[in-house]
């Protein structure tokens, strides 16, 4: 990538993981027994739970009944209870 795309990587790779620290939050929350998946839905980062809007005019277009129903479609995908 530091060859095929300069400039997004010079913008964006001081944000980027390996795929190990990549998936390091992932398996700690499935790994985990306690707050984390009592919280599920939520947006982590680096084993902690981060705002789901970076930018104001992101918000206008979320809302709980959407939020829901994505929710919905990829446990349903995946074959998670609620």
């Amino acid at each position: 990538m530091a060859t095929s795309l300069p400039a997004f990587r010079r913008v964006v790779g001081p944000l980027l993981r390996s795929p190990e620290a990549g998936a390091d939050t992932m398996v700690w929350l499935a790994a985990d027994d306690g707050e984390p998946v009592a919280s599920s839905g939520g947006f982590w980062l680096d084993r902690r739970q981060r705002p789901i809007h970076r930018l104001r005019s992101t918000r206008r277009s979320d809302s709980d009944q959407q939020r829901a129903a994505l929710w919905d479609l990829v446990s349903a995908q995946a074959s998670i209870d609620r």
